[in-house]
């Protein structure tokens, strides 16, 4: 016979869980909004005063090389804590807005360059390309989360 305390028990157990999941999602989050904002200042700071936001060679070298691998290791170490951290609800949110934004990708580039090649738009812009692919990102994954 389970007794009133017991079944308060596993149901502080399960609420105990969650609140350590959500805040190990939390700190992983914190975690890869610091070395973001590291990589930003690295890059605001050494980036020459007389280039434009878009020049090539603004940053020395080394900084590049430097934010490039601190980019890596973020993208690899969130998507892995992410998923472990994430239920399958998050993760399938996650998975959904990731293709959405890998089909804008795919479908607007060679869009976008045939359109070039008959005169119609510019020439196809690789930061135009990624911000749309992103803004799709985030705009779905809170569709899918909210709906």
């Amino acid at each position: 016979m389970t007794g009133s305390r017991e079944a308060s028990m596993i149901e502080g157990d399960w609420q105990a869980r969650a609140q350590q999941r959500k805040r190990r999602l939390y700190i992983i989050i914190a975690i890869l909004f610091g070395m973001g904002l590291f990589s930003g200042f690295l890059v605001g700071f050494f980036e020459k005063d007389d280039s434009g936001l878009m020049a090539q060679g603004s940053i020395p070298p080394e900084i590049a090389i430097i934010t490039t691998v601190i980019f890596g290791i973020a993208i690899t170490f969130g998507a892995v804590r992410f998923h472990r951290s994430s239920d399958e609800l998050e993760r399938r949110n996650m998975l959904y807005a990731a293709a959405m934004a890998g089909n804008v990708a795919l479908a607007g580039y060679p869009t976008w360059f045939i359109l070039w090649k008959g005169g119609l738009v510019s020439e196809p812009d690789a930061l135009a390309l990624f911000g749309t692919a992103y803004l799709v990102h985030i705009t779905a994954y809170f569709w899918y989360k909210f709906r």
